[in-house]
């Protein structure tokens, strides 16, 4: 519900078109250089975006969203405010989890509950998109106990209703991978 947040999360990755396809859609590990100039699109990003007029609180949202000192290149003018830093760790958190959940060409997705288990741990995260994404996939403490408790339940079988479901539900593909 946050309009700088929406947009920023629209044009977070934009920086990416300045970034060859050989290095973007390499199917295995990046090599250190090719490493560093995937962390360049944060400011690849924010210069497009200057470029084409976007309000300064949404390019440094992006310019931010993997952190509030990129050790790859700092501007003078670039410090953001906190209500900024908070965005850009919410952006940073989503952008976690959806890269995690995802099929990449160098790895297969994780889990939805596996995604979350690397989250927590990530000391940029934010704590409102982190239980934003928990309730959102319903993984309170106890999420797989509950799905055990439901499994046989009037004699329902959930996992054969869920694989059931075609892989194009995007809600139940997710239930899917906790299951």
């Amino acid at each position: 519900n946050d309009y700088y947040l929406s947009y920023a999360g629209l044009l977070h990755d934009i920086g990416k078109i300045w970034i060859t396809d050989r290095i973007i859609s390499k199917p295995g590990p990046l090599s250190k250089l090719e490493r560093e100039i995937i962390d360049l699109h944060c400011y690849f990003g924010l210069k497009t975006l200057r470029e084409n007029n976007i309000l300064s609180d949404i390019i440094d949202i992006v310019y931010f969203h993997h952190g509030q000192n990129p050790s790859y290149i700092i501007e003078p003018r670039c410090f953001a405010n906190e209500e900024v830093l908070e965005k850009a760790a919410a952006l940073h958190t989503i952008d976690v989890f959806e890269a995690l959940t995802a099929d990449r060409p160098y790895r297969e997705s994780i889990s939805i509950k596996e995604a979350l288990d690397i989250i927590v741990q990530d000391e940029n995260k934010s704590i409102a998109a982190y239980e934003f994404l928990r309730e959102r996939y319903f993984l309170g403490e106890d999420a797989e106990y509950k799905f055990s408790l439901l499994d046989g339940y009037l004699g329902v079988d959930i996992k054969r209703i869920i694989d059931s479901v075609p892989q194009e539900n995007y809600v139940l593909s997710n239930i899917r991978k906790i299951v």
